[in-house]
């Protein structure tokens, strides 16, 4: 009964070890973020940068990050097309798209959630990399 019991323990251990990286994000409104974030997200909106690509990231808490995608990301007429994040190794890759239905929307927040961190954080805009206007982490 011990060997049963140690070798569904290290089976168990095996998959868990193996399991795929999980990355989970959902879109969230400015109210519902903690003070940190929402200065943040006063500072960027008071920055009067000309170089301003409309995406921001900030770091929160262990595993947690926000993004913050502005009308500044749009090209004349576009839409915000929506979000996909993908992972490797050590790489999170995030992907924001643009499409042909112009938006009233002034903004975009999203709260990311990650099982572990990453060495690298990329960002896309339609396809062709780009780069976050603004990294941003809680001050002490």
């Amino acid at each position: 009964m011990k060997k049963l019991f140690f070798l569904i323990f290290v089976l168990s251990s095996l998959l868990v070890g193996c399991a795929e990286n999980t990355v989970s994000y959902s879109e969230v409104k400015q109210e519902q973020v903690n003070e940190n974030v929402k200065r943040f997200i006063q500072s960027v909106q008071g920055s009067q940068d000309i170089e301003r690509n409309g995406i921001y990231k900030y770091y929160d808490k262990a595993h947690i990050q926000y993004l913050y995608v502005t009308q500044d990301f749009l090209s004349n007429g576009k839409g915000f097309g929506g979000l996909d994040i993908e992972t490797d190794k050590d790489s999170m890759h995030i992907y924001l798209n643009e499409n042909d239905e112009p938006t009233e929307d002034t903004y975009w927040l999203y709260r990311i959630k990650s099982d572990r961190e990453f060495t690298y954080s990329k960002v896309y805009k339609n396809g062709e990399e780009t780069y976050f206007g603004t990294i941003g982490v809680p001050g002490n």
